[in-house]
């Protein structure tokens, strides 16, 4: 196809081409799109504002990164997920990424913002070896949302204070909680911080971070209970926190 340049010398010439262009223009609106193309090392360039739009079901795969209209992907060679950001499965927008011991994705979010921490002050105390409630129950940390790893961190913290004892006992106290939700958990000595002595007074403070698994998705509550290390030996628990973080 010739160019309109000095060579036209009439209007016949000038009408001519004019033709030409608009039957090339033609041809060029009803070509069909690129549905299997190849780029080379030429590549592709954007410029002056130019953008790559991505529609509803379509995606851009590069590598192992694959990019949709509402998230980017990353898979390993088995073509599993390992991190995701934009739209999660939960319908919220954000960053997750694999859990290398449960294989499950992990909201950054649940990390960040996550933690939870309920403290009661008052000083009250137990003389029971069982596990139990004090006059005022708790720290009890609700609404707490576990994920695809059923995991979650419970840190337990109290002062405790035993001042009066028989000869030749043990006396102090044991802080642990229940777990409530879809899966359920007893207070235990394994799951607990603990002090005590033997034929004396003493005040301590103690804490402690317990890693929970095993748990079923859903909503969870995390409440403190006690016990008194010898049975009828008063042991007071008072500035008493938990603090929860879900995954």
């Amino acid at each position: 196809m010739g160019v309109i340049g000095d060579a036209a010398h009439h209007p016949g010439d000038v009408m001519r081409r004019l033709q030409e262009l608009e039957r090339a223009f033609r041809e060029m609106a009803a070509s069909r799109r690129l549905e299997n193309a190849s780029i080379g090392a030429g590549g592709v360039r954007l410029h002056s504002g130019g953008s790559l739009t991505v529609d509803p079901g379509g995606t851009v795969k590069v590598g192992n990164i694959t990019i949709t209209k509402d998230s980017l992907i990353v898979t390993d060679s088995s073509g599993a997920t390992v991190l995701q950001l934009g739209l999660l499965s939960n319908g919220q927008y954000g960053l997750a990424a694999i859990d290398p011991v449960v294989g499950g994705l992990v909201e950054m979010a649940a990390l960040a913002f996550r933690q939870s921490t309920v403290q009661i002050a008052a000083r009250e105390g137990r003389t029971s070896t069982s596990f139990g409630d004090l006059t005022t129950v708790g720290p009890t940390v609700s609404g707490i949302e576990v994920g695809s790893t059923g995991k979650m961190v419970v840190e337990l913290g109290t002062r405790m204070f035993f001042g009066t004892f028989s000869a030749g006992v043990v006396v102090g106290g044991l802080m642990s909680f229940q777990v409530s939700g879809p899966t359920s958990l007893s207070p235990s000595v394994n799951r607990s911080v603990e002090a005590s002595l033997i034929e004396s007074a003493g005040q301590f403070g103690v804490g402690r971070q317990f890693l929970v698994t095993g748990l079923s998705p859903g909503t969870y509550s995390v409440t403190a209970k006690y016990a008194s290390s010898t049975a009828g030996e008063n042991c007071d628990f008072f500035e008493r926190v938990v603090t929860v973080s879900a995954f």
